[in-house]
């Protein structure tokens, strides 16, 4: 005998209208969506286990326990970690490209994708510079204060140097925005390069 719950259960999904997909591309689909979702639970739920438990816990143990768990914990939690990672960003990778060639299919324009790869390559590229340069100018301060602080150099000389350094990354950003103008006068078609 049913129950009047499972009854009004059976009769929900009777009416349900679900279809299962039928190509190729979308049971891929699903697996990365799914693959991309656990991964990256693993990702950063190993990630808070590091800085918000292990760490503190690390730091209560005393040094011959310590040695105990962290050869037994951290391998494993390190590799979980690490593949987690990997998983998370070549299945969502992945899953993106096909979406970014079914819009360039759709678009008709199938060398699109490729295209946005490109892009997408220089921007990576060109941030990794600046956050490189500009730890190295850091770097270069930080040197120059222990200059400064062990007698080496003077305070003047090290001023000196920053003011240099200001302008220098100043005029990078404006002439690097001119010929980004001109660029974007080109896309528009309101001037040739």
């Amino acid at each position: 005998m049913m129950t009047a719950g499972a009854l009004a259960v059976w009769l929900v999904l009777w009416k349900l209208n679900v279809q299962f997909p039928v190509g190729g591309g979308e049971p891929e689909q699903i697996v990365l969506r799914w693959l991309h979702f656990v991964a990256g639970i693993i990702w950063v739920g190993l990630l808070y286990f590091f800085n918000l438990v292990n760490a503190p816990a690390m730091k209560a143990l005393d040094a011959a326990t310590r040695g105990k768990v962290v050869p037994v914990l951290m391998p494993k939690a390190l590799w979980w970690f690490r593949w987690g990672a990997v998983v998370t960003w070549l299945a969502g990778f992945r899953y993106f490209m096909i979406l970014a060639k079914t819009d360039a299919i759709n678009a008709h324009a199938p060398g699109l994708m490729w295209r946005w790869l490109g892009i997408w390559s220089a921007v990576w590229l060109v941030a990794f510079v600046i956050i490189a340069n500009a730890a190295l100018m850091l770097w270069g301060l930080y040197q120059g204060t222990q200059a400064v602080v062990q007698g080496r150099m003077s305070p003047g000389q090290l001023g000196q140097a920053v003011l240099y350094v200001i302008i220098f990354a100043g005029a990078v950003a404006v002439l690097g925005e001119v010929p980004g103008g001109a660029y974007r006068d080109a896309l528009e078609g309101k001037r040739k390069l």
